[in-house]
């Protein structure tokens, strides 16, 4: 029979006929813990139902919070069927936040076939379960909320490494996602962010290192009489901020709109692969402003289509590399220096720069014209099917020979069905 002894605590005396005796018990009656074998302890699935006051185990709980509160890192919250009020996830003690990198080890968004929110807690719906949930108020820190419907989310400066993954957002009673001042690799992806008209669908206002990835983010027509200035995303404090491979569409005021409203800097902000189409299609309440509007320094472009204007009145150069952009605006009061200083290479573009500033060292390859593509770019867009973004055989595009050009075929299929939105190659591939 094998004899264990336990080693006595700090300040604990043992005498040996107890540890002896405890050893003859123990031994016949032993069973290995996953602690004493070193094995980690399984992820638990905590219950949580409209009107529900149990323990979120045996029984089910009535809000995120009193779920949360007894998760570890690990483990899931699952949502019955219903619709559910507002929420808040509170902030708890560090030793049980589940903190963590909401990205799995190669970097990848979360929500992959590895799991949603590698090593966080995660919030979805129970298995066939359609759930609403209000606006969620997320103190908490390593937290994914997945696979749901709701009106909106709004991440604090306790929220490291939260996010919203493959969800629905509603819009109807206030702007759909607020990232605010000390939110930290807060995301969402994968999400639709449309719904009503008198609410801007993404506003950042002060996040750091923060991302939106694979969404589509959009507008609504909005009759006569509604509010005319909604944005699909505005940035009015950031830094580190990456928008990369959304479709974001037609919104009443300016598709994107990017200024440091609070003094607090806007720094650090990369664009890639994104689809951009100005407010052009609604009549009735379109203010006529622009897909784009950079009112800061402190961003680059790369590989987006923007099929409408891009005005720039930063005071400071912008990056332009490899897109595809219908008009290319700068400030007149800044156009010799912004022209001058700002960084392009290999875009096709109409702009208002001297012809002679776009290909003047160090800027190389850039072509000006249109390119033309298969869709109506400029009709409403269908919310399910989206525009056709493929560009036709003959059109203009990027030059293939740039160096920033990807090897990925980046013409854009609707929304999101495919990684390849933004600009594309002088050579488009055939149409799927």
């Amino acid at each position: 029979m094998l004899l264990l002894t336990p080693r006595p605590r700090p300040g604990q005396r043992c005498r040996a006929w107890r540890r002896t005796t405890f050893a003859l018990v123990t031994g016949a009656m032993l069973s290995v813990s996953p602690a004493a074998s070193g094995e980690e302890a399984l992820p638990r699935t905590w219950l949580v139902a409209a009107g529900g006051t149990g323990d979120c185990a045996s029984a089910p709980c009535g809000s995120l919070a009193a779920a949360y509160h007894r998760a570890s890192p690990g483990d899931r919250i699952e949502l019955a069927a219903g619709a559910y009020p507002d929420q808040v996830l509170p902030r708890r003690t560090p030793e049980a936040t589940g903190a963590g990198d909401p990205t799995g080890p190669d970097g990848e968004a979360p929500g992959d076939e590895r799991g949603v929110g590698v090593g966080n807690i995660v919030v979805l719906p129970a298995p066939g379960a359609d759930v609403e949930l209000g606006a969620v108020d997320v103190h908490a820190p390593g937290v994914t909320i997945s696979g749901v419907s709701l009106d909106a989310v709004t991440f604090r400066a306790t929220a490291t490494g939260s996010g919203v993954d493959r969800a629905t957002f509603r819009a109807r009673r206030r702007q759909a996602v607020t990232m605010l001042r000390g939110a930290t690799r807060v995301f969402v992806t994968r999400s639709s962010i449309t719904g009503g008209a008198d609410h801007d669908r993404v506003q950042v206002q002060g996040a750091v290192d923060a991302r939106l990835e694979g969404n589509l983010i959009g507008g609504t027509v909005l009759s006569p009489g509604s509010r005319s200035h909604v944005d699909c995303l505005q940035v009015l404090a950031a830094d580190g901020l990456v928008v990369r491979r959304n479709v974001i569409y037609a919104c009443a005021g300016q598709t994107i709109f990017i200024q440091d409203t609070f003094g607090w800097g806007v720094q650090r902000l990369v664009f890639e692969r994104n689809w951009v189409q100005d407010c052009g299609w609604r009549d009735e309440s379109c203010n006529a402003l622009f897909a784009v509007q950079v009112n800061t320094p402190g961003t680059t472009w790369l590989h987006n289509t923007v099929a409408g204007a891009m005005y720039v009145r930063a005071t400071a150069p912008t990056t332009l590399r490899g897109n595809i952009i219908g008009a290319l605006l700068f400030d007149w009061s800044r156009l010799s220096a912004l022209c001058t200083g700002s960084a392009f290479a290999y875009n096709l573009v109409t702009t208002n720069c001297p012809t002679e500033r776009l290909n003047t060292f160090p800027n190389t390859g850039n072509e000006l014209g249109l390119a033309t593509f298969v869709g109506n770019v400029g009709a409403r867009p269908n919310p399910t099917t989206g525009p056709d973004l493929h560009l036709v055989p003959d059109s203009r595009g990027v030059d293939v020979g740039s160096p920033y050009a990807s090897d990925l075929d980046i013409d854009g299929d609707s929304w999101y069905s495919a990684p390849d939105l933004g600009a594309d190659e002088h050579v488009p591939a055939a149409v799927p």
